[in-house]
């Protein structure tokens, strides 16, 4: 079985007798068993899930890293939001996580153009 832990930084929460854990890394949806080789992957917002006791699990991740080491699976992550009902956790995701990677998108984009606008303008004042 699996030992499965949840970081943030705020708060570690522990899973025990873990059977598989899903996650969704950069080169697509894959499955942990435990006797699964090691491993490390970078996640982007995603939806984790795993199964213990006979049912499933839910955890949203606002991006972040999972390492397999044995029988521990550990996912650091900047939030995580736990649930019950995929759907519901699914629109959840959706609304606090993807609208700040948006947010984010919008925020390089202007800073870029801050970038560009004062390299042309350093630019103009060298050439004078």
């Amino acid at each position: 079985m699996i030992e499965l832990s949840l970081i943030t930084p705020l708060e570690k929460s522990v899973f025990r007798d873990v059977a598989a854990v899903e996650a969704q890394g950069s080169r697509g949806r894959f499955a942990m068993l435990p006797r699964h080789i090691d491993m490390t992957e970078a996640l982007g917002v995603s939806i984790l899930a795993w199964r213990a006791g006979g049912k499933m699990k839910f955890a949203g991740l606002d991006e972040g890293v999972i390492v397999k080491a044995g029988s521990r699976v550990s996912v650091s992550s900047r939030r995580v939001i736990m649930g019950e009902s995929l759907s519901d956790l699914k629109a959840r995701v959706k609304k606090e996580f993807f609208t700040d990677v948006e947010e984010e998108k919008k925020l390089k984009s202007v800073l870029s153009a801050m970038e560009a606008g004062l390299s042309r303008l350093f630019a103009e004042l060298r050439h004078g």
